[in-house]
């Protein structure tokens, strides 16, 4: 039986603005994605049988209908002309319901070793097209790197590479629901955040400039929800870190650091606090 090794990244956002809802229930975002070097696995083996038998180590993680995982493979069976039974295993490693995207993160890859196994040859704007349907964080694991997202998140641009920066993420161990913070959210932000200014110091690699450029809309909505958030963040700053943000709609926090030592103190500072600490780099 053909079997498939996958590696599946998290992302941050450098920046995120919030500019209305829109018809679909989705809400019209600026945001410039970044993958970092935090990752699931996904195994993938043919089965005989047409169903899909999906496992986790993370034994809280739903393997019903539920998982975004299952999902993907419900939206391709139709596609292979053959028998469709897959068995797939998630090997957890990125925070659930935490910013990070790991649950897109792992429908991008389930969408790529598809197909990998059933050789369906799908050019990779088909696939990002399938992830949209999925999830508005989905496509951009097809791109990676650094990138523009608009739209509901799924208009990708790839801008100029941010990879190799010092990353520093702290999550509270609890999880936040993406769609109550976006629906928390208020109208009027509580600052403006300057996209061009970002990307033309991005592209400059001017990262003095960049650091205090960066910024999360939604970061109010989660802090009022887990005041830890806002604490991690001063503390992060405290600790040397040049920027620190939450990651998409939180709880999880990142800091980018451009010295090692002050990068390890914040690691051992967090590490006595929180169980779910990662020093890792940007892709």
């Amino acid at each position: 039986m053909k079997e498939l090794i996958l590696d599946s990244y998290a992302k941050i956002n450098l920046a995120l603005e919030i500019l209305g809802k829109r018809d679909d229930g989705y809400h019209n975002i600026h945001t410039v994605f970044q993958e970092i070097d935090i990752r699931d696995g996904l195994y993938l083996r043919q089965e005989p049988g047409g169903s899909l038998e999906l496992s986790c180590d993370y034994k809280l993680l739903p393997l019903g209908k539920e998982n975004i995982v299952y999902v993907v493979w419900e939206l391709m069976k139709d596609m292979y002309d053959g028998d469709p039974g897959v068995r797939a295993h998630i090997e957890k490693n990125i925070p659930i319901a935490a910013g990070l995207a790991g649950g897109s993160s792992n429908a991008a890859s389930m969408i790529k070793g598809l197909n990998e196994l059933w050789d369906l040859n799908l050019e990779t704007e088909e696939l990002m097209a399938i992830g949209a349907k999925v999830g508005a964080d989905v496509p951009f694991f097809f791109m990676g790197g650094t990138a523009l997202g608009v739209g509901k998140g799924d208009d990708l641009s790839r801008i100029s590479s941010f990879a190799g920066q010092k990353i520093l993420i702290v999550n509270t161990g609890y999880g936040v629901s993406t769609k109550y913070v976006y629906e928390k959210y208020k109208e009027i932000p509580d600052y403006y955040v300057d996209f061009n200014n970002i990307i033309k110091t991005l592209n400059n690699k001017d990262y003095e400039s960049l650091y205090p450029l960066l910024k999360n809309e939604l970061e109010s909505v989660t802090i009022a929800l887990q005041p830890d958030v806002g604490e991690i963040k001063s503390d992060m700053m405290r600790l040397g870190a040049r920027a620190s943000l939450m990651c998409g709609s939180g709880p999880t926090v990142f800091g980018i650091f451009d010295n090692d030592s002050k990068l390890e103190n914040a690691f051992f500072f967090f590490k006595d606090k929180f169980d779910l600490v990662f020093s890792t780099e940007t892709r």
